[in-house]
């Protein structure tokens, strides 16, 4: 366990690119949205002022986590840590933030309701997609895709320190192949309708927590199949 800590610590060292810069886009694309509400015409309804740019601070997240295992692996086995523990020390720095996301979200989200979106109607922090749910479930709905989007930073870090840039390569172009495959058979047996059924039949927080959970443990389990013959 003292080794996990270490290993915990040390990805803290580098929290400014971590953790840091996420926030950081995320404060200046709320400023920019914002200025944007603030300038729109009164006429515009509530219902239509609405923006998805809390995306950014997942997007953001994964690119920046994928550079613990790009940048920060290599520095811990030369510090003779070992590939277990800078795993168990890295997924610990990763829930942390999950659940830092998930308390810093839901509390803006409450502060966006009671200051009618931030004096202008705007739904930032709680668009419609995440306006549901008591704070525990809205909780998950913010922490977990959280965890999902790092764990696959975590999945593409180690393709990149076992395979190189043509692993990352040979991963996207599955991945696009998968989805074009899937998308074909879909449309072929025609089952769109019952996707679309599944969809409003499940839970919101099951659809954005528990399935991404799922997704989660998954990307966490192949990043340790690869991280176990990585080379530093």
């Amino acid at each position: 366990m003292s080794h996990v800590v270490k290993a915990l610590r040390l990805s803290l060292v580098n929290s400014l690119t971590s953790v840091g810069w996420p926030w950081a886009i995320l404060a200046m694309t709320f400023a920019v949205n914002w200025a944007i509400f603030a300038v729109l015409p009164d006429d515009v309804p509530v219902p239509d002022r609405q923006t998805g740019a809390l995306a950014s601070l997942y997007f953001v997240a994964l690119i920046a986590n994928l550079q613990l295992w790009t940048q920060g692996f290599p520095f811990a086995m030369g510090l003779s840590l070992t590939r277990k523990a800078y795993f168990g020390g890295t997924v610990l720095m990763l829930l942390l933030q999950s659940v830092v996301a998930g308390v810093a979200l839901t509390a803006l989200s409450r502060v966006e309701a009671a200051t009618s979106g931030w004096g202008v109607d705007m739904k930032f922090f709680a668009p419609w997609v995440f306006d549901q749910g008591n704070l525990g479930a809205r909780f998950l709905m913010y922490a977990v895709p959280f965890a999902m989007l790092s764990a696959l930073g975590m999945v593409i870090g180690v393709v990149f320190k076992r395979w190189g840039q043509s692993g990352v390569y040979t991963l996207t172009i599955t991945s696009l192949l998968l989805i074009a495959v899937v998308t074909l058979l879909v449309t072929w047996q025609d089952w769109w309708a019952a996707i679309g059924r599944f969809f409003t039949d499940s839970s919101f927080v099951g659809l954005t927590a528990g399935y991404p959970a799922l997704l989660a443990v998954a990307c966490a389990s192949l990043a340790w199949l690869g991280l176990r013959r990585a080379a530093p």
